[in-house]
């Protein structure tokens, strides 16, 4: 699953490579956050609900090569304790907790997932694929 660049992380990086002005970098931890539908261009739209035992997960992504880097580590959310709606997108985020921070990337799964109680949503090691071009 691909990400696109958000509009925010395009200014951070004018900013940082043609200014001089480094806010917003480094992020200390990214945070994978799952949608129920396309969440736009600054990808805050259509977060799953911050219910069920729903939360966004930290994410650990590997040196970058050609542009691209994908994660080094499986990412598992917590266990839901309850049925989640069907998840379709998903996106990288500067902050964990639910309803904050700044969204850096944004991609569609390559299929929809619905978590069911008791179930895990997770991206196994290379799932989650950035590319900067």
């Amino acid at each position: 699953m691909a990400g696109n660049i958000t509009n925010y992380l395009e200014d951070v990086i004018i900013n940082a490579t043609l200014r001089n002005t480094v806010a917003g970098l480094p992020v200390a931890q990214p945070y994978v956050a799952l949608h129920t539908g396309d969440p736009g261009d600054a990808g805050t739209a259509n977060e799953h609900a911050n219910s069920s035992g729903y939360a966004r997960t930290a994410v650990t992504m590997g040196a970058p090569s050609g542009g691209a880097s994908t994660n080094s580590a499986a990412v598992t959310f917590p266990q839901a304790s309850g049925d989640w709606t069907a998840v379709t997108y998903f996106s990288i985020w500067d902050s964990g907790t639910y309803g904050a921070g700044n969204c850096l990337y944004w991609g569609q799964l390559s299929a929809s997932k619905t978590v069911l109680s008791g179930d895990y949503a997770q991206f196994a090691i290379g799932a989650i694929s950035v590319t900067i071009t």
